[in-house]
Order: structure tokens, then sequence, then C-alpha cells
């Protein structure tokens, strides 16, 4: 009889205290909640100067870095040939996603004029999806960078975030993209740190650092501003790389039952 008795005092101190329990709980979840900053929307390259800042054409930034000789070479064959303006890519025989198909590579899409990227946030994984069919994951669950990851378009990507900021350290970057529309070269061993933050309500502010050893003789930084997507505009339309030579070329085979590639 005494055990149901206690049985009983017990359950009814849990009960009385639930609501408080619960609220603390609540709160905890909601101060965890609120400490990552809400970067998710539709964003676009503005059209106009936004934060005091204006964007460098095609460029992911303002002051040339300084080049390895490998990487030097590479980067004035793809600067040969005749320009329309000082943002122009130049010789676009050297282009590897415009003209031989491959994809962009991890930031070369935040310098390509008109084409939105969209950033989805869940607790464990970020998503960027860029319109140009590119998507970056970004680990969020404190997992660190395997070893012997593959080298690969997007590289491998993990994230924090500090304060206000999503801070993003991507390596695993094979040496076949370009880091912007302008053609700055990187090579295998390039270590990426992005931090992504809103620096107004509708104006979402993106910092590079970039360092690669075996191209740029010291690490360099880059930095690039968007604007949130309203209305009609909020929406990610289809985008093919190579359309034109695809529609010409391998369409017709297709539709002819054409065997050869």
């Amino acid at each position: 009889m005494r055990d149901w008795l206690m049985l009983g005092l017990i359950l009814a101190v849990m009960l009385a205290l639930s609501p408080v329990v619960f609220a603390q709980v609540g709160a905890q979840a909601e101060g965890t909640k609120a400490s990552a900053p809400n970067l998710s929307g539709i964003w676009r390259i503005p059209r106009r100067p936004r934060a005091g800042y204006e964007n460098p054409g095609f460029s992911i930034t303002r002051e040339e870095p300084s080049m390895t000789p490998w990487a030097a070479a590479k980067w004035k064959a793809i600067r040969e040939g005749p320009k329309r303006n000082q943002y122009d890519r130049g010789n676009e025989n050297w282009d590897p996603t415009e003209i031989h198909c491959l994809p962009f590579g991890p930031t070369r899409p935040f310098t390509k004029a008109d084409t939105p990227f969209e950033i989805i946030q869940s607790p464990d994984v970020v998503y960027i999806l860029f319109e140009l069919r590119e998507m970056r994951r970004v680990y969020m669950d404190g997992r660190g960078h395997p070893e012997a990851w593959p080298f690969g378009w997007m590289g491998h990507s993990i994230g924090k975030y500090d304060g206000d900021t999503l801070v993003i350290d991507t390596v695993g970057l094979n040496d076949l993209t370009w880091i912007d529309v302008m053609g700055h070269p990187h090579s295998d061993a390039l270590h990426i740190v992005e931090r992504i933050r809103r620096v107004e309500p509708e104006v979402l502010q993106v910092d590079f650092l970039f360092e690669d050893p075996k191209a740029y003789t010291k690490p360099w930084t880059g930095k690039r501003v968007f604007e949130l997507q309203k209305g009609r505009f909020t929406e990610m339309l289809d985008y093919l790389t190579c359309e034109d030579h695809l529609m010409e070329e391998h369409l017709p085979r297709l539709l002819r039952g054409d065997a050869k590639p």
C-alpha cells in the first residue's frame, strides 16, 4: 500500500512539473533554431549596387591574385583573343562548361549573370541549388572531410553557423573547372572557405577565401552580393548547358535512331 502511495506521489509531482519541463525544452529548442540565421530564399545578382557594393562584373575579385607559373600560363591562354570588355572571358575554346559541357564547379555559378540560386536549410544539410543545374550539399552535422575523398566537380563541403553567418569549408575538387566566369584557374589542391550572411533583409553577401598553393602564391579573397527574389521571380527555370549544341547535334540523332554517339 505504501508503494502505491509513493508511486502516486511521484506521478503527481511529475504532472505538476511537466509544464515547466516542457517549457524549458521548448525554449531550448527555440533557442537552437533561432541560432541558425535565415538564409533561405531565391537569390540573384542585382543590376545595381546593393549594401554599398557593386559586383566586379563576371569576376569574383577586383584585384588579380598572384599566380604560380602553372596557373599564369593557363590564365594567359584563357585570356587570349579579342575581348568586348574588361570582363569578357576571352578565349572560349578553353571554357570547360559553355564549350565543353562540363559542370560549373562550386563558385563559378555565383558569377554568371541572370541565373539565380536557392538556399534551403535543414538541421543536417544546407542545399544550394543553382538554376545552372548544379547542386551543392553542405553537411552541418559536425562531420569532417573524409580521407581520400574522390576529386569531383563540386567538392566536399562542411559547414557551421558563426553568429549570423554560414561558414562553408570545401575541398576535394578536380582542376577542370573555373573559379569564376572570367576563367581564374585552380588546381586539385584548392581549399575554399565561404562566409554567407544577410547584410540587409533582402541582400545576401558571400565572402570567399581561396587557398591553392599549386596555383596561387598566397591565399586571396573575393566577394559577391545578391538580392532576394520576390513575386513572379521566385521560380527556378530549366537550364541546360550546351543546349544549342545538344539540340542541333545529339537530339536529331536520337530522333533518327542513329546509333552513333
